[in-house]
């Protein structure tokens, strides 16, 4: 039995665990298997424990993990159960298995990792673990061979277009429907993999490479038309690392879904999106583009180019922020602070962007993160220079400091002062108080008004400095923002 499981994601609602029906995808039909999503269901660690219980072996138990709040859940739970049945062959994938390999091996009750995309690597590799061969074959794996930790190439990347429909049949999909600020059951979707830009704080290269390979149109299409059917679906957000790469698609399929009274969201490139034409930009508006997410990253051009952001330019935000307003689209931007070469002023000159911004797009979203660094390029070789190093044990990886860590929120860099990492966190609080989230479909219209006009002395005053006052005014009202509880 294949036990398919998705730990639990410290988010407000449960979305479809899209990894795991990639795998369920090729299995269906093939092979036994069950999917645990810890989202849903309270007591996992049981479910999981009373499936092995109950039937007859080999069970594997697939995981997927992400960094910072799954590992709370997949750590423990990983653990309990190799040492309650010995037998059960623990497999981990997703993002931080597939940069963090060896500290996952080095725990000592998880037998495989499956690096990057998943879906024929492990099929392989149950073919060789139950049939016999050698692993050496199985491209994209690592493994322990007694003492010594070894590896295989990796895998090219699949496209995705061969991949089986996800079998959606066996999720209980009203569980998946959320209410959001585009539609009252908005479903996810993931239509390409990977990126094709060297953004130097992403993960998605080392994952993945940068090659880019995207569903067609047509197959994007036939999808959603399955779900609005099947499950009433009438807004969509792609989670694509970067859905709007190839203008033409992007065309294509939004003349393709005009009609259908979807609303949707993606990610983009800001200059990406910047290059495409009038024609297009009315189509994504024709077919219900409510909103794009984009990364502006900085307000300090030094700090974009460290970021490998070229050839981004910082006008080019406030100019992608203008468009984004003529065609009725909201644009949403994050922004990554504080690399160790000058957190200080990357940070102030920030600041200042975003304040630039507000005035040509009020509306605007604005996510504040603070720099992590990620294996690979200079400003990661800096940040070891300053002394930085990554936990060499998984019981590390989910201590409160790590967790703060991997949430990008409080990082505790060697480079970061208490003092920024305040200002950044204060100018935050004051920032959503003067522009509550319209992400936030819960907020009335009185309590935004309230919220404005507490927030607007030390909004134009630029006093950002212990806003006490708006921190209790946020939790009264329970504003939720995106960076932190999802849509």
């Amino acid at each position: 039995m294949l036990i398919l499981y998705n730990p639990r994601a410290a988010v407000s609602k449960a979305r479809i665990p899209m990894s795991l029906m990639a795998l369920a995808a090729l299995l269906e039909g093939k092979r036994a298997y069950e999917i645990v999503d810890g989202n849903l269901d309270p007591d996992p660690q049981r479910t999981i424990a009373e499936i092995v219980e109950a039937g007859q072996g080999p069970h594997y138990l697939l995981c997927t993990v992400m960094p910072g709040p799954q590992m709370a859940w997949a750590v423990p739970h990983s653990r309990a159960l190799k040492a309650r049945f010995p037998a059960l062959t623990v497999v981990w994938g997703g993002y931080f298995p597939s940069m963090h390999p060896e500290v996952c091996l080095n725990s000592g009750y998880v037998d495989f990792i499956v690096q990057g995309q998943g879906e024929h690597t492990l099929l392989e590799l149950l073919d060789v673990v139950e049939r016999g061969g050698g692993l050496s074959t199985v491209l994209g794996i690592w493994y322990r061979d007694g003492i010594t930790l070894r590896h295989t190439p990796p895998r090219p990347l699949a496209d995705p277009n061969t991949m089986p429909r996800f079998p959606y049949h066996r999720l209980p999909m009203e569980r998946y429907l959320g209410h959001t600020f585009m539609g009252r059951r908005t479903v996810c979707h993931h239509s390409s993999v990977s990126c094709p830009f060297p953004c130097s704080f992403c993960a998605v290269i080392r994952v993945f490479g940068r090659a880019w390979l995207a569903e067609t149109p047509e197959r994007m299409h036939g999808t959603l038309r399955h779900l609005q059917d099947t499950y009433g679906v009438d807004a969509v957000e792609f989670y694509d690392n970067n859905f709007f790469t190839q203008e033409a698609r992007t065309l294509e399929f939004a003349q393709r879904i005009a009609g259908m009274g979807l609303s949707w969201w993606g990610e983009g490139r800001v200059d990406t999106l910047l290059k495409y034409s009038d024609r297009t930009w009315e189509g994504m508006r024709a077919a219900g583009l409510k909103s794009v997410f984009m990364g502006a990253e900085s307000g300090s051009q030094e700090a974009l180019k460290q970021m490998r952001k070229d050839p981004l330019k910082i006008h080019d935000t406030l100019a992608i922020a203008q468009r984004c307003q003529q065609y009725g689209v909201i644009p949403e931007f994050s922004f990554v602070l504080g690399n160790p070469r000058n957190p200080h002023q990357d940070i102030v000159d920030s600041i200042a962007f975003i304040r630039r911004l507000k005035q040509v797009s009020p509306l605007c979203e604005v996510s504040l993160y603070l720099y992590t660094p990620m294996p690979g390029g200079d400003l990661y070789e800096e940040a070891v220079a300053q002394g930085f190093a990554y936990p060499t044990t998984l019981e590390e990886w989910i201590t409160e400091r790590w967790l703060r860590f991997s949430g990008m929120r409080d990082p505790a860099t060697p480079w970061l002062t208490a003092a920024d990492v305040s200002l950044v966190r204060d100018f935050e609080t004051v920032l959503n108080a003067h522009f509550p989230s319209y992400t936030d479909i819960k907020l009335t219209r009185l309590q935004r008004a309230l919220l404005r006009t507490i927030s607007t002395p030390r909004y134009h005053l630029q006093a950002y400095r212990k806003p006490l006052e708006l921190r209790a005014a946020l939790a009264r009202v329970h504003y939720r923002h995106p960076q932190v509880e999802g849509f």
